[in-house]
């Protein structure tokens, strides 16, 4: 009877034991110092900070180590939305690729193992999405258009930035460049200006801002001559 007791008492301590454990897990503390960033518009970088040190984040002693026990980083797990992205990683790092741009996404940094409930709440992170543009020359050769033309586009998420090297042209009567933009979709050219001392001689490099675009939309530009 003695003997039975004594198995009864070890199998009772394991069971204490077990749960104590899996309690530690799972209420292991929350990720915190969690940031996005982006520098481009198809990428967003997430940081965070999960030490396991009693000292770092009111962890217990039982979350001394990573769940490899490798290092004093803890296990974390990312979701992109309610997809995971990141599972029981240590690195404190990740870089979330291949996204559309002009998009929101909303991340949570979770510790790893084996809950995810305990989890850092990043917010929606929205990338930016520049214009896409493209350009055509108006008349090219003949009439009011230009034998030789140098033009570099640039974009902000509102803007056009439009420059162009002093063409020469054909038409001694053409004293500048018209500066036209079109949205996908719309049926007609809008004139952003006349620029009609831009190119006067061949020899300016001028440059002229298309703004008040909507971020995320195509649009055509077109270089026209100006007759005086």
């Amino acid at each position: 009877q003695e003997i039975v007791k004594v198995f009864l008492l070890l199998a009772i301590a394991a069971i204490l034991l077990g749960g104590s454990m899996a309690a530690t897990d799972v209420e292991a503390h929350v990720p915190t110092a969690v940031t996005l960033s982006s520098e481009t518009e198809t990428k967003i970088t997430i940081t965070w900070v999960h030490l396991g040190t009693a000292a770092a984040n009111g962890c217990g002693s039982g979350c001394g180590l990573s769940d490899s026990g490798t290092t004093n980083n803890r296990d974390v797990d990312v979701l992109r939305g309610s997809t995971n992205i990141v599972n029981n990683s240590t690195a404190q790092t990740f870089t979330d690729s291949s996204l559309s741009e002009g998009t929101e996404y909303n991340y949570t940094v979770c510790h790893g193992d084996p809950s995810t409930t305990n989890c850092a709440v990043t917010g929606t992170y929205a990338l930016k999405a520049d214009p896409a543009f493209s350009h055509t020359l108006a008349g090219n050769g003949t009439g009011l258009g230009f034998l030789s033309q140098t033009v570099t586009l640039s974009t902000s998420p509102t803007s056009i930035g439009v420059l162009w090297a002093g063409p020469t042209h054909n038409n001694t009567n053409v004293i500048g460049l018209k500066v036209q933009y079109q949205k996908a979709g719309d049926s007609s050219f809008t004139t952003s200006t006349e620029n009609s001392t831009g190119i006067n001689g061949g020899k300016a490099v001028p440059v002229h801002t298309i703004t008040g675009l909507t971020s995320g939309a195509t649009y055509t530009v077109k270089l026209s001559g100006v007759t005086g």
